[in-house]
């Protein structure tokens, strides 16, 4: 994950798709080409996600994004969800379950990328323990 702190937990998930497809074209010569294919699949279903399994865990998640985002950007007053003692378990809760999700048919999407937008978006939002 990068150093820099993003504009939004939105603008993160972007960011992990395109660290993950740049990782995979760097390593194509080591790996072969089908992580690079994998992540050229993902990031496709992540903007054109197709009716079905993609349409719905693309939306689950950019809807908890956002949530969280809107949150910061209101009720929160610039402070993240994860420092809220009332709407923090919930949200982290979404989140969790969200993860559970994965192990479901995805489509084109890749369940690790995906994992890893959910870890470090709760890490960002000031979530301590997820999917403990």
């Amino acid at each position: 994950m990068s150093t820099t702190k993003p504009a939004s937990l939105y603008a993160l998930a972007i960011n992990k798709n395109r660290e993950q497809l740049d990782k995979a074209i760097a390593h194509e010569e080591k790996y072969g080409p089908a992580w690079r294919q994998c992540q050229e699949r993902h990031s496709a279903a992540w903007l054109y996600p197709r009716r079905g399994s993609e349409v719905a865990i693309v939306g689950a998640i950019k809807a908890w994004l956002n949530y969280g985002d809107q949150y910061a950007a209101g009720v929160g007053a610039g402070d993240p969800i994860g420092t809220d003692g009332y709407a923090a378990p919930y949200w982290q809760t979404w989140g969790e379950q969200l993860r559970g999700l994965l192990s479901m048919d995805l489509g084109r999407l890749d369940g690790g990328t995906l994992d890893g937008i959910l870890m470090d978006a709760a890490k960002a939002a000031g979530v301590e323990e997820f999917g403990q």
